[in-house]
């Protein structure tokens, strides 16, 4: 089980790379080469960090990306989520409905208590924090 894939990873390289750029805005073909990022890989990161509000678009001739807030509010956590979806560590998917059990089930309990943790923890390193 990885906590963050390889798209999460290009996302938040992406994120520091333009946050390091301060207010220039960088392209896809910036990005990909500075990166060593495929471009059809990276557009679609890019894409989705769009739609989540992490970054700005401007098409054109001097179009690209810039980040849509201050790195210091933007956190992995975001990022994470961007990418991958809501965090979860467990799941009860044994059944289409959710299981019958798992307002008394002991191992979701404890399961909950690490993933609250983690999302803390992932919440409280920002863009600027890495940097």
């Amino acid at each position: 089980m990885k906590l963050v894939n390889r798209d999460t990873d290009y996302a938040i390289r992406a994120v520091c790379h333009i946050a390091e750029a301060k207010s220039i805005v960088l392209t896809t073909v910036d990005l990909s080469f500075s990166l060593k990022v495929p471009r059809p890989i990276l557009r679609k990161v890019l894409g989705k960090l769009r739609r989540a509000g992490i970054l700005t678009s401007c098409k054109g001739k001097k179009g690209g990306f810039c980040l849509s807030r201050s790195a210091k509010e933007i956190s992995v956590l975001d990022v994470l989520q961007a990418i991958q979806g809501p965090f979860s560590l467990a799941e009860c998917f044994l059944l289409k409905d959710p299981c019958p059990r798992r307002k008394v089930c002991r191992l979701k309990t404890r399961l909950n208590d690490i993933e609250n943790g983690v999302r803390e923890k992932l919440r409280a390193i920002s863009i600027t924090s890495i940097l």
